[in-house]
C-alpha cells in the first residue's frame, strides 16, 4: 500500500479519535487499528453490523450514536461488493430503520443491487447466534454503539444504569462467541466506541477500568478483533468509509478485469461517502422517529451532546483527507 494512503488512514483515525467530551478515551486510542480493520473488512464475504444504543429514558429508547455510522459502514461496504445486515433491537428497531431509508434517499445506490442492506430487529435476551450467520452467510461482524455485558452481565449507561432492567436488549454479542472445534472464532470481528462500555472494549478493559469514569463497572468484557475508540462512535463508523477510500483508491490493478472491477468500485464507493448534508437528512430521519441524544435525552439533531456543526466539521475534514 501507499505510503499515502496510509497517511490518510493516520490521519482518519486521529481525526475520529478526538476526545470532545473528555471521556479518556485518548488512551485508548491505537495508532494503526483503522488500518488493519480496514484491510480486514475488504477481505470479508458478508458483514453483520451491530448497533443501537437504548440509553435514553424514553419510547423509543435509542440514541443518535452509533446508526449513522453503522449506516454509513453498510453503504460503504455494499460498494464494494460486499453484502451486510443491519442487526439491532426491536426497541430501536423505528430509528435505525428510518435512518435507513433515509440514507437510501439521501445517497442513491448506483445500482439496484446495492440496495439490499435491511434491518433486521430481535426480541430482548439470547439470539440464535448459529441461524443468523447461516442465514446471513456471515464472516465478519462490526458492533458500534453497541452495549455489551460489563464484568457483572450488566448493559451500563455513563452514569452506571444497566439498561437490561428497563429495556429488551438482544445478546447479538453471541455471535462473538461462536467457536469452532479448536476454539478459534467463527467470524472476524471488529468494534467501534467511544465509552468503554461497548461491544468490543474488551480488548482495552486494563485502560477502560483504569481511565474512564466508572469504568471498572460499566466496562465491556467483549473483545473484538479489532477495535477502533473514538471521540463519537459515528466518527469512527466515517473513518472507516473514508479509510476505505484510501485503501482502493491508492491500488494498483495488475490487468484489465481488476482495472474494470476497480473502476466501478471507486466510482460507486465514492457516492455513497459521508456528505454533510446526507448525514443530517440521516440523522434528522432518525430523530423523527424518535431518537434522541444519549447526553441530553433531547429530541434534536445532536449527538453526543454536540452541535450538527462539530459533526458536519468532522465529516468536511474526513473527505479533505481523501482529496475530496
Amino acid at each position: 500500500l501507499m505510503a499515502e494512503s496510509i497517511e490518510a488512514i493516520g490521519r482518519l483515525e486521529e481525526i475520529a479519535g478526538e476526545d470532545r467530551g473528555k471521556r479518556g478515551m485518548g488512551p485508548l486510542l491505537q495508532s494503526g487499528e483503522l488500518e488493519e480493520m480496514v484491510r480486514s473488512v475488504r477481505e470479508a464475504q458478508s458483514v453483520a453490523i451491530l448497533t443501537g444504543y437504548p440509553c435514553c429514558l424514553h419510547d423509543p429508547p435509542t440514541e443518535t450514536d452509533g446508526p449513522l455510522g453503522a449506516i454509513a459502514m453498510a453503504r460503504a461496504i455494499s460498494a464494494l461488493g460486499i453484502r451486510t445486515v443491519i442487526l439491532t433491537d426491536e426497541c430501536n428497531e423505528a430509528p435505525v430503520s428510518a435512518a435507513l431509508k433515509a440514507s437510501l434517499r439521501a445517497y442513491p445506490p448506483s445500482s439496484p443491487s446495492r440496495q439490499a442492506c435491511v434491518v433486521k430487529a430481535f426480541p430482548g435476551g439470547d439470539v440464535d447466534a448459529k441461524k443468523i450467520v447461516a442465514t446471513y452467510e456471515l464472516d465478519y461482524v462490526i458492533a458500534i454503539e453497541r452495549p455489551g455485558p460489563a464484568e457483572d452481565g450488566g448493559y451500563y449507561t455513563m452514569k452506571g444504569r444497566d439498561m437490561s432492567q428497563s429495556v429488551g436488549i438482544a445478546k447479538l454479542e453471541q455471535l462473538l462467541d461462536l467457536r469452532g472445534k479448536s476454539g478459534t472464532r467463527w467470524l472476524k470481528s471488529a468494534g467501534i466506541g467511544d465509552g468503554g462500555n461497548e461491544l468490543g472494549m474488551g480488548k482495552r478493559r486494563a485502560l477502560v477500568s483504569e481511565h474512564v469514569q466508572l469504568g471498572a463497572k460499566i466496562g465491556c468484557v467483549t473483545e473484538t478483533d479489532h477495535l477502533v475508540a473514538a471521540g463519537v462512535s459515528n466518527w469512527g463508523g466515517w473513518a472507516v468509509c473514508f479509510a476505505l477510500y484510501a485503501l482502493i483508491k491508492k491500488f494498483v490493478p495488475s490487468d484489465h478485469n481488476e482495472t474494470m472491477a476497480f473502476l466501478a468500485a471507486d466510482t460507486d464507493l465514492k457516492q455513497v461517502l459521508p456528505t454533510c448534508e446526507g448525514e443530517l437528512a440521516v440523522l434528522e430521519a432518525m430523530v423523527a422517529a424518535g431518537a434522541r441524544d444519549g447526553i441530553t435525552g433531547k429530541a434534536e439533531a445532536t449527538v453526543d451532546d454536540l452541535p450538527w456543526s462539530d459533526h458536519a466539521g468532522i465529516v468536511t475534514a474526513m473527505r479533505g483527507c481523501v482529496g475530496m
